[in-house]
């Protein structure tokens, strides 16, 4: 079975996946072996791809790649997930008139390493396995190939996403199934499946017809040679790619590496490699005689003498050996180099340090007179241009995507072609009105088959007939949709969408992430159907919703995190929504109102939310009259494993009533107050919190607080600002700090105010029990934008009536 080499170094661009657009599978039929794949069949290269399924699908599937020869060299891959990192690769390359095949992972990218798992074989269909003048076939059936995890598509996937690559140049050592790659030169992309169209009746003939059972080494008619490991030694990631060697006595690699024999059991053998086009840079590392370094060292110190006083001719008679004997058996610590091996560089580089053995005289010329060699961004492979053009487009907003992408474009021809086939750039869609769609259908076509994120952000001019081309327009994609954000503030958007998206048979399939947020004037409600998005099966863990009329316990399994905004929260849809999600871990409920119910707990039932982690929630002085447990529904809430509270009280000052809310919390780790005022009824609650480690006072009043928070035994860290207009009391926090139980590390104090600099110059310090840290403000957002309760003066005005929001109800 197979084996993967230990490669903790492996750095050469060498099998990138980059998205091509629109490229999909179709039907095609081998001449050769009469098996129908859905395959990519490449117009410009020629490269052939596909697998054919079985109707009931498992962990094997039979593949094929067929690509030309040039010279009788090259190499083709597969990868089956689509990327080329983190997925499991395949690739096959001439040996004479035998096939090689390996299997590979790639966490970088680099040259992959051979994939170490024992879960998968390659059995190859003979018929369609061959090499000859023009072209290499590989047919094989590929057990265990559909990992059940993220390495490749899944067997419960409706559409799956593969990748090629391909070179016109062989592989460094042809004999070898653990041989470093050329770069991809020839092509390579992505390319989309449709599962079922791959599925096939006859399928177990097509199986049978495979022979042997290669462990993805190689074809069965390819000897396959014992390597043995080298342990590569990283200083710098992405930066080197490491040849292994065949034994300890093995002969020089022609053009492709240098190996010393180790003669001895003390220094092992190790290889530098000539790689062509992208590769980066070669180090490798071994245990090594440390006499030997030492007396590589000083013709190391010797030559780099000379070379500094310019003398053309070094005398090598201080090493007790002649030049080239010193060069071709000592090994020595090399210079630190950090530099990239770029397109159309031959010579070898290198790098960092490391032990091993000498490349000749010849080689330290070649390296000095290339690292004074000025590179061109124009030098760097297309996988490094993407990376780079993905954190500027990935750092800017949604709207500023497709300027950004212009921009790049206009650089240059090589640039432009470079973000036209890179699909991973084109993911983000952002609509506000009819003139973004001719860019957004640009995205749509370019970013397939990737999954998208939309954002669609109206204002009061976007009417009914402007909604309902955009929804026309998006709905194709729908199947795409990971995130959905949708910001309007016209109920006609909302119709139009809810309209247009209920004709589909279905909720998205991979939609994992929805926000609808409304921020219009006050309207009735009644007039708006449900949101079909909401309202059948789907796959969100992601939902926020602003002040929409849905039924927010429907069909939500995989829910983990729920925020709402002026949605209206009794005692049985509070049950409902944790008995529907069992997985959620964090609310957050802004603008809550008390609920009027019975004036005793034995009237409301418990409502078990073990599951909860974090809770956000905003309260104003109407729940002041709840303090009695049961008259608010948060009151009826079990958070045993809630582990962060964040409470904001819409009026400054406000007195809620937290111990009657929320009862015991013996996991609490975190507690954040914003507007509040500790009453005395508050500080059995208070005390109460033995774990908790971080204390957030905002606004905070300091008489409230004064002499509340003691003692809290595990408290490592308190944030507190106050309202200046209040007065600025210090003295309490002291207090927290001189009374923490010793020994034990003094706690960390953030303040701030007016007369915050005066105070702890005049009474900071405590004595080594507390550090403070003068902030200009607040330094840790909530988990809310709660200026939005601010600015909400609908939400205001009902608030300082005591009275729920009777739209929202």
């Amino acid at each position: 079975m197979l084996s993967r080499r230990t490669l903790a170094t492996s750095v050469a661009v060498l099998l990138g996946i980059r998205g091509a657009a629109g490229q999909s599978a179709s039907a095609y039929t081998d001449p050769t072996t009469g098996i129908t794949f859905q395959a990519l069949q490449d117009s410009s290269t020629g490269f052939i791809v596909g697998i054919a399924l079985p109707e009931t699908i498992g962990t094997d599937f039979i593949g094929q790649m067929v690509f030309s020869l040039t010279d009788g060299a090259g190499w083709g891959g597969a990868s089956f997930n689509g990327a080329m990192t983190e997925s499991l690769l395949l690739v096959a390359w001439p040996n004479g008139d035998e096939v090689m095949t390996s299997f590979r992972e790639a966490t970088a990218y680099s040259t992959p390493p051979v994939y170490n798992g024992s879960d998968v074989t390659l059995s190859t269909i003979a018929d369609g396995t061959y090499v000859n003048d023009t072209h290499l076939s590989v047919t094989f059936l590929c057990g265990g190939c559909i990992t059940g995890d993220d390495l490749t598509f899944s067997s419960t996937d409706t559409s799956a996403v593969l990748g090629w690559a391909y070179s016109t140049s062989s592989p460094s050592d042809v004999t070898d199934e653990s041989t470093d790659l050329v770069y991809h030169s020839a092509g390579y992309g992505e390319f989309g499946l449709g599962i079922s169209n791959a599925q096939t009746s006859e399928y177990e003939s097509w199986a049978a017809l495979a022979v042997g059972d290669d462990s993805g080494s190689s074809s069965s008619a390819v000897s396959t040679a014992s390597s043995s490991a080298v342990q590569i030694s990283s200083t710098t990631a992405a930066t080197a790619v490491a040849s292994s060697t065949k034994s300890a006595a093995s002969t020089t690699s022609a053009a492709t590496s240098n190996t010393a024999s180790a003669a001895s059991s003390s220094a092992a053998a190790v290889t530098t490699t000539k790689a062509a086009s992208t590769t980066l840079a070669v180090t490798t590392t071994t245990t090594a005689d440390s006499s030997a370094i030492t007396d590589a060292n000083v013709c190391m110190n010797n030559y780099n003498s000379c070379i500094a006083a310019s003398q053309p001719n070094p005398d090598w008679d201080g090493c007790s050996a002649t030049k080239d004997s010193c060069l071709a058996n000592a090994k020595y610590e090399r210079k630190t180099y950090s530099h990239m091996y770029l397109r159309g560089r031959t010579s070898p580089i290198v790098k960092t340090g490391t032990t091993f053995a000498s490349p000749g005289a010849q080689s330290i010329d070649n390296d000095k007179a290339y690292f004074s060699q000025p590179s061109q961004i124009s030098d760097l492979p297309n996988e490094i241009l993407t990376a780079i053009f993905s954190a500027a487009v990935n750092s800017a907003s949604a709207s500023e995507h497709p300027q950004i992408l212009r921009c790049i474009s206009l650089i240059c021809r090589d640039w432009r072609a470079v973000v036209a086939n890179s699909s991973e750039l084109w993911t983000t869609v952002y609509i506000s009105h009819l003139t973004d769609l001719p860019t957004a259908q640009l995205f749509f076509e370019r970013s397939t088959p990737r999954l998208l994120d939309v954002i669609l952000k109206f204002d009061f001019y976007v009417n009914l007939a402007i909604s309902g081309k955009i929804a026309e327009v998006t709905f194709p994609h729908l199947h795409r949709f990971r995130t959905l954000n949708v910001e309007f503030d016209n109920p006609d958007t909302y119709h139009a969408f809810s309209s247009f998206y209920r004709t589909a048979v279905s909720a998205p399939p991979c939609l994992s992430s929805l926000r609808l947020h409304y921020t219009g004037a006050t309207w009735s409600f009644a007039m708006i159907p449900n949101v079909h998005l909401l309202s059948s099966p789907n796959n969100i863990v992601s939902l926020d919703i602003h002040r929409l009329p849905v039924n927010v316990v429907s069909h939500y399994a995989s829910l983990t995190t729920l925020s709402l905004y002026r949605i209206f929260l009794d005692h049985a849809r509070m049950r409902d929504l944790f008995l529907a999600s069992p997985l959620l871990e964090t609310l957050i409920l802004a603008a809550l109102h008390t609920f009027n119910g019975p004036n005793t707990s034995s009237d409301l039932p418990p409502i078990d939310a073990s599951s909860l982690r974090s809770l956000a929630l905003s309260m104003d002085s109407s729940h002041r009259d709840s303090c009695i447990p049961g008259r608010c529904v948060i009151s009826c809430l079990c958070l045993p494993n809630l582990e962060s509270l964040e409470v904001y009280g819409l009026c400054r000052y406000a007195v809620v009533g937290l111990g009657a809310h929320f009862g015991d919390l013996p996991k609490l780790r975190k507690l954040r107050l914003q507007h509040l005022v500790c009453s005395v009824h508050d500080e059995p609650f208070v005390r109460s919190l033995r774990s908790l480690r971080r204390l957030e006072l905002v606004d905070a009043d300091p008489k409230s607080w004064s002499g509340k928070c003691l003692p809290l035994p595990s408290l490592s860290s308190l944030a507190y600002t106050s309202d200046s207009s209040a007065g600025n009391h210090y003295e309490w926090l002291a207090d927290i700090c001189r009374q923490r139980p010793r020994p034990g590390p003094p706690l960390r104090v953030q303040v701030t105010g007016s007369r915050k600099d005066q105070w702890v110059q005049d009474e900071g310090g405590w004595d080594g029990f507390g550090v403070v840290e003068i902030c200009p403000s607040m330094s840790v957002k909530g988990m809310f934008d709660w200026t939005i309760l601010e600015c909400d003066r609908e939400y205001k005005d009902a608030g300082s009536e005591s009275s729920p929001d009777p739209d929202s109800s």
